[in-house]
């Protein structure tokens, strides 16, 4: 049932990735305006949406929202550096400058 559901950053997370994966452009776009509208103005869209432009093949929006997230501290870096899903954006040289920001800030909190 399409209209049937909880509606929150987790559910369009789960159906756009899945509609991306399955080739529904349209979906997984809807996903990702609906990720972007979540979150407040003036705050870093949500790390999440990346993941699905990732799904699409799209990594260089897949970095211009983890990037984004680094800014307000909102990027899960575990997630991103073990899920097994993300194994081929570790795979870009962007990876390793994602990587260098968040342990830089993780040793100014000390």
């Amino acid at each position: 049932m399409p209209g049937a559901g909880p509606y929150n950053e987790a559910t369009y997370l789960n159906r756009g990735y899945l509609a991306a994966l399955r080739g529904d452009t349209a979906t997984a776009m809807e996903m990702i305006a609906k990720l972007d509208a979540s979150h407040d103005q003036g705050w870093s869209l949500s790390p999440s949406a990346g993941y699905v432009y990732l799904a699409l093949g799209d990594v260089n929006k897949f970095f211009d929202y983890m990037f984004a997230a680094t800014k307000d501290h909102t990027l899960q870096f575990l997630h991103v550096k073990y899920s097994p899903l993300l194994a081929g954006a570790r795979k870009d040289p962007r990876w390793k400058e994602l990587q260098s920001i968040v342990l830089r800030q993780l040793r100014v909190s000390r």
